[in-house]
């Protein structure tokens, strides 16, 4: 079975990380916190500083940020960057604004997952954030996107 959720972003760069099956409940019980505090989540992706997941709720009273470095993940990668970037300069750095509401839903307690892929993609002058579970049940695989 094959179910596509992607969500349209505003997208800087690109992104893609796989998170191994031991750390995919941590990030998603991460999510879940996130989307009590406020209705929005900032993601921001850095090769060399790992991903940043934020949010800020409606009254401005309360905020949270997640850092996951790059060890975190099984595999993180995004397009090759010449230099260290300045704080000023985010034009090497991935970052989009997600509904809570609709990631929640989406990143759910999931039993049997072998791993999360979060990647960025373009499709027809489009841009893509996209969640990709491999769950594996008495040996069959299935993708969700």
């Amino acid at each position: 079975t094959l179910i596509f959720l992607t969500f349209l972003q505003t997208i800087d760069s690109s992104m893609d990380c796989i998170i191994p099956s031991h750390s995919v409940r941590p990030f998603c019980t991460a999510i879940a916190c996130l989307s009590r505090i406020g209705k929005d989540m900032y993601l921001e992706f850095d090769p060399l500083e790992g991903l940043t997941l934020r949010t800020l709720n409606d009254a401005k009273s309360a905020y949270s940020s997640i850092l996951w470095e790059p060890s975190f993940f099984e595999k993180c990668s995004a397009p090759p960057i010449s230099r260290k970037r300045p704080l000023e300069e985010d034009e090497d750095c991935f970052s989009c604004r997600v509904t809570l509401r609709s990631l929640a839903a989406v990143v759910k307690t999931r039993r049997h997952v072998e791993s999360l892929r979060l990647y960025s993609e373009i499709s027809n002058d489009a841009h893509f954030l996209t969640f990709e579970f491999t769950i594996c049940k008495t040996g069959m695989f299935t993708v969700v996107h």
